[in-house]
C-alpha cells in the first residue's frame, strides 16, 4: 500500500491510506485492521486496492483508534497547537512540537463516551447524547440506582470520568506553560510562574518526560525573570545616579 510514495494525501481516501500505512505494520495489515476495527479484512483490502470507497465505519474506526489524527483525516489540515496533528509531522498550516497528552485525553474521552452509549442506548428515555452528558455533569452517582446501573458499571463510569478530568487538566496545564498569555512586564511573569509551578506539581496525569520538559520551560522563564529584574534595578540605579549628578 505505497500511498506515501506515489500519491498525494489531499483526498480523504489517500489520507486514510497514509494513516493506515504509518500506524499499522505492513505484515498482516488487513488482518490486524480486522482485529482492531471488527471490519472484515477483505473490506480493508478492497478499499486499499481502490475497489470500494472508504465507509463511514472505516473513517470512524480510524478516528477512534488514532484520535490525534481525526481532524486531519477528515479536513486535510491540522490544528497541532491543540493536539490535532498530521502523521509524519506534516502539519499544515502551522507546526507544533508533538505531545502525547492530547491523544491520551482524546482516547480516554472516547472510552467514556462509548461507555455512556453502551449504558444508556437500551433505554429510550436516554437515547439523546445531550441527556447522557447532562447526567454526567449533574453526577451520575446520584442517579445510578434509579437508572438500574450496577455498582460495577457505576464505579467504572466514575473512574473513567475522573481520568478524563485529570487528563483534561494535564492538557490545559501543558498548553498554559507552552503557550502562556502575553505578559508585558516581569511583574506579570512573577505572578504567573508560581501558579504554573503549583499546577504542574499537582497535575497527576502527566508523564515523567512531559513533566521534565515543562519544568525546563519554567526554569528558563525563572532565569529570564531574575535577569529582567536585575536589569530593571540596574537601570533604576543608573537613572538615580544621573539625577544625582
Amino acid at each position: 500500500m505505497p500511498v506515501l510514495k506515489n500519491d498525494a494525501v489531499w483526498t480523504l481516501r489517500n489520507r486514510l491510506l497514509a494513516l493506515l500505512e504509518t500506524q499499522v505494520e505492513e505484515k498482516g495489515l488487513y488482518k490486524t485492521l480486522e482485529q482492531l476495527t471488527s471490519i472484515k479484512a477483505t473490506h480493508w483490502r478492497d478499499f486499499a486496492a481502490g475497489k470500494q470507497r472508504p465507509t463511514s465505519e472505516m473513517i470512524e474506526a480510524a478516528a477512534k483508534l488514532w484520535p490525534q489524527y481525526a481532524f486531519w483525516l477528515v479536513t486535510g489540515i491540522s490544528d497541532a497547537k491543540n493536539g490535532h496533528i498530521a502523521p509524519l509531522e506534516a502539519n499544515f498550516p502551522y507546526d507544533y512540537k508533538k505531545s502525547d497528552v492530547p491523544a491520551d485525553f482524546f482516547r480516554k474521552a472516547i472510552e467514556l463516551s462509548d461507555l455512556c452509549i453502551d449504558m444508556f442506548n437500551g433505554d429510550p428515555d436516554f437515547g439523546d447524547p445531550r441527556i447522557q452528558l447532562r447526567l454526567l455533569l449533574t453526577g451520575i452517582h446520584r442517579n445510578a440506582h434509579q437508572l438500574g446501573l450496577s455498582p460495577e458499571k457505576t464505579d467504572r463510569l466514575l473512574k473513567l470520568r475522573r481520568e478524563v478530568r485529570e487528563l483534561h487538566t494535564a492538557r490545559e496545564v501543558e498548553h498554559e506553560i507552552k503557550h502562556p498569555s502575553p505578559m508585558d512586564t516581569w511583574e506579570e511573569v512573577e505572578k504567573w510562574l508560581p501558579k504554573s509551578m503549583f499546577k504542574l506539581k499537582n497535575t497527576k496525569a502527566l508523564g515523567t518526560a512531559t513533566i521534565a520538559e515543562l519544568e525546563e520551560i519554567l526554569n528558563t522563564e525563572k532565569e529570564n525573570l531574575e535577569r529582567s529584574k536585575r536589569v530593571t534595578e540596574w537601570l533604576k540605579e543608573l537613572k538615580s545616579q544621573s539625577h544625582g549628578n
